[in-house]
């Protein structure tokens, strides 16, 4: 359970309402967004106010007191910026790389309208959004951001940094390895039945909306919705 200490939001994107929402549900105060992008250029995303630069947290960890930080951007605003290194799934491993470099102490927001198992374990700063339901013997790694409506069964493993998008299922007895994207309505299942208790899904892998993946699936690829598998080219 989140304790009271205040947010702050480490990046940003265009819906901020995710963390905002969850967090008044909470009752944890949002303090504002850091980053350096927007920091002195907007006042504002999405009504939450932009206070500040990540970056000032090189040189002062400490900064913000008692308040606990999350990673707000996920991989959206591919193009905000024009610039690979800029685009959401790279600033997304940036800020990650800073959150643990600096040992930020983190929140874990698990929205009250969400039915979590009593064997689920969830890892500080992930994000559960409203109407999930994960049943059991599931463990979720660290900064794991869980979008709206996902359905994950029974014996799970979802690795760090990852990001599952709005109305997903998972089924039973797959591992999502880290920094890995499963799209809206995607569907992942052990299609090797009692063959392999699971299937791997290998890191830094991007599954696109509405993919059926039924098998492993190597580390830095794509699968599309037709279930064909590629090689990434967005990673370097």
């Amino acid at each position: 359970m989140a304790t009271k200490e205040p947010l702050v939001l480490i990046g940003c994107r265009a819906e901020m309402s995710f963390f905002t929402d969850t967090a008044k549900q909470l009752g944890i105060e949002v303090l504002g967004i850091i980053d350096q992008y927007y920091y002195g250029n907007t006042k504002t995303v999405d009504d939450v106010p932009v206070i500040g630069s990540e970056l000032d947290l090189l040189d002062n960890p400490t900064l913000y007191n008692d308040a606990k930080f999350m990673l707000a951007n996920t991989w959206d605003g591919n193009t905000r910026f024009g610039n690979l290194e800029h685009d959401g799934y790279h600033l997304r491993q940036q800020r990650l790389e800073l959150i643990n470099k600096l040992n930020l102490p983190l929140h874990t927001l698990i929205d009250p309208r969400s039915i979590v198992g009593e064997t689920v374990e969830v890892g500080p700063g992930s994000y559960i959004g409203p109407m999930v339901n994960i049943r059991s013997k599931t463990k979720i790694g660290s900064n794991v951001f869980i979008h709206d409506n996902v359905m994950l069964a029974h014996d799970i493993e979802i690795g760090d940094g990852s990001v599952l998008a709005p109305d997903c299922t998972v089924l039973g007895g797959v591992k999502i390895g880290t920094n890995v994207y499963v799209g809206a309505c995607a569907c992942l299942v052990n299609g090797h039945s009692t063959k392999q208790p699971f299937i791997t899904i290998g890191d830094n892998s991007k599954i696109h909306a509405r993919a059926l993946v039924q098998k492993d699936l190597p580390a830095n690829s794509i699968a599309t919705f037709n279930g064909r598998v590629m090689k990434r080219s967005d990673l370097k």
